[in-house]
């Protein structure tokens, strides 16, 4: 009680005071420091972070149980009350900014009254050192905004929710999964194989790692859109719980959503309440939809109000049968179909004739001996007819993994 804190409201982050915390820890009630307004019941671990401006350590040695709870989401720099003492990492430090070139139609990252927001570049002034400014969740447009002291670059990062890396805290590295990457590329969340303790506001580049099996491992995990079909089962973590919906890495592509009336057979005052983050859930496809880039995924926690399904333009789920058993050794005629950052879908034919054929996972680092930076830089192109082998089936997930490099040698 008593601590500044910023508050998300409809995706915009507001300076507020915390008036009472929960006797769980978990919700909070702010006044916000505009307009003097209270919020009463906001959720501390997805709407609430430390502001700018607050700096320094707290021990914690002394605060009681509910206290240290609070701290752990509410002010990052802090020790949580995990078992190792482990710290929820602080917000971006403050780097050295320097003018950079902006284009109009580009995405960037706005400094909002000391918070970084993403935005879309709408003009840029003749001179190069203003511009004009969008906010993404479309509140509202800035124009005259300083390029060199509030404008950044987006990162590109090789971080993805759902990738299995490490993590360091207090001089040791941690096995965890990631639960969220920040859209600018910066900071994740991620959660603790041993514990499952879930920390926020990770800076990738200092405190993120990957192992040798990173990519691999999320490659094999992920399932194609495209195989997806309604009513179709997943199991997923949960990623994010806001008011109006509920977040689930299923393994593909993109997180699908839980509104509201989908969270719970009967209706809940807070679907906050239904799930937590971090927790392994059981779904159902409710709605496909969207194209590429833009992918929309519906899914629901209650069986009993999804549509089943097995038409529409989804191909519904692949038949791998044709494949089981195949000697690794033996090579395919294939046909690249879709080129993406991390691999290619190539197009096989089943061995056995009553088999229909399917696309199968060619991951970037299972098509040559050496470092592949751009498919389409190495001459791969749509159509192109490859050499293939089969290295897993998976029958649960429905998937194919191929590999085009030589057959290992026998020792």
């Amino acid at each position: 009680v008593g601590d500044k804190v910023e508050v998300n409201f409809l995706g915009i982050w507001h300076a507020c005071t915390i008036s009472q915390v929960s006797s769980d820890g978990r919700t909070c009630t702010v006044k916000y420091h505009e307009g003097g307004e209270e919020e009463s019941e906001v959720d501390i671990a997805t709407r609430v972070r430390p502001t700018a401006a607050k700096k320094g350590k707290v021990d914690q040695a002394q605060k009681g149980k509910e206290v240290a709870s609070r701290v752990q989401a509410a002010t990052a720099p802090e020790p949580t009350s995990g078992a190792r003492g482990r710290k929820n990492g602080p917000p971006p430090k403050e780097e050295k900014v320097e003018l950079v070139h902006v284009e109009a139609g580009e995405r960037v990252e706005v400094d909002i009254l000391g918070v970084w927001q993403i935005a879309m570049v709408l003009d840029v002034s003749d001179d190069g050192t203003t511009c004009e400014v969008r906010l993404r969740d479309g509140s509202g447009v800035e124009s005259d905004v300083d390029i060199a002291s509030r404008v950044r670059k987006l990162l590109v990062t090789w971080l993805r929710p759902g990738m299995k890396v490490d993590i360091e805290s207090e001089g040791k590295w941690w096995s965890t999964r990631v639960l969220w990457v920040d859209p600018g590329g910066r900071m994740c969340t991620a959660q603790y194989d041993d514990d499952e303790v879930i920390e926020q506001h990770i800076s990738i580049d200092d405190r993120v790692r990957r192992t040798k099996t990173t990519e691999q491992e999320f490659a094999d995990s992920r399932i194609p859109f495209d195989s997806l079909v309604i009513g179709q089962e997943l199991k997923g973590k949960v990623t994010t719980v806001r008011e109006f919906a509920i977040f689930v890495d299923v393994n593909t592509e993109i997180d699908g959503f839980v509104p509201r009336h989908l969270a719970s057979a009967g209706w809940v005052p807070d679907i906050r309440g239904v799930v937590k983050t971090g927790e392994e859930v059981t779904v159902w496809i409710s709605k496909i939809g969207g194209i590429e880039g833009n992918r929309k995924l519906e899914i629901s926690l209650v069986d009993s109000k999804v549509r089943k399904s097995s038409g529409g333009k989804n191909k519904g789920i692949k038949d791998v049968s044709g494949f089981i058993g195949v000697d690794d050794k033996q090579w395919f005629k294939g046909t690249i179909r879709d080129i993406r950052t991390f691999g290619m879908f190539v197009e096989v034919s089943s061995p056995k004739p009553e088999c229909p054929s399917i696309d199968g996972v060619v991951h970037i680092s299972q098509i040559a001996d050496k470092l592949i930076k751009s498919l389409n830089a190495e001459g791969f192109r749509i159509g192109q007819t490859v050499d293939v082998r089969v290295t897993k089936v998976d029958t649960t997930k429905h998937t194919l993994n191929l590999s085009m490099l030589p057959i290992p040698q026998e020792s």
